[in-house]
């Protein structure tokens, strides 16, 4: 089951849109700060650490992935974001605060969704003007007026 999984998510990685690849690393990180939050309940030190260290590479790749060229202003508040995410993992596993984590998996939450609206909202829009572009024919369900 494991190995049908990893081949389902290797597919999925492979064929997703830019935005939907910096969706699942905001999914993914999420997972992994969840995961933390449950070894840190369960005072399990070396699981903690595993997993906050995944979540802060996954955030070190959505630093990497920043275009500060093409993003302008908004690509500078993210990064500052991420950069701040980071400090917060770290403290939290250095000093065992489950805050820290808390506050970065919420904050991760909030960028996923709003993500995952602007998404849908230029899906939206780029389906209404490949509708416009449409001969009348093919508007109206191919029915002759």
């Amino acid at each position: 089951m494991k190995n049908r999984n990893h081949r389902y998510r290797k597919a999925q990685i492979e064929t997703a849109s830019p935005v939907q690849l910096v969706l699942l690393l905001y999914e993914s990180a999420i997972r992994f700060c969840d995961q933390a939050l449950e070894a840190m309940a369960q005072k399990n030190l070396s699981e903690q650490n595993a997993n906050l260290l995944k979540a802060e590479e996954i955030i070190g790749e959505l630093i990497g992935a920043l275009n500060q060229d093409a993003g302008g202003e908004l690509a500078v508040n993210l990064r500052r974001i991420y950069l701040y995410m980071l400090e917060k993992l770290v403290l939290a596993n250095l000093y065992d605060e489950s805050e820290g984590v808390q506050q970065v998996r919420d904050m991760l939450r909030s960028l996923h969704d709003s993500w995952a609206e602007a998404a849908q909202r230029l899906l939206e829009q780029t389906t209404l003007e490949a509708g416009e572009n449409l001969p009348e024919t093919a508007r109206l369900g191919d029915r002759h007026v």
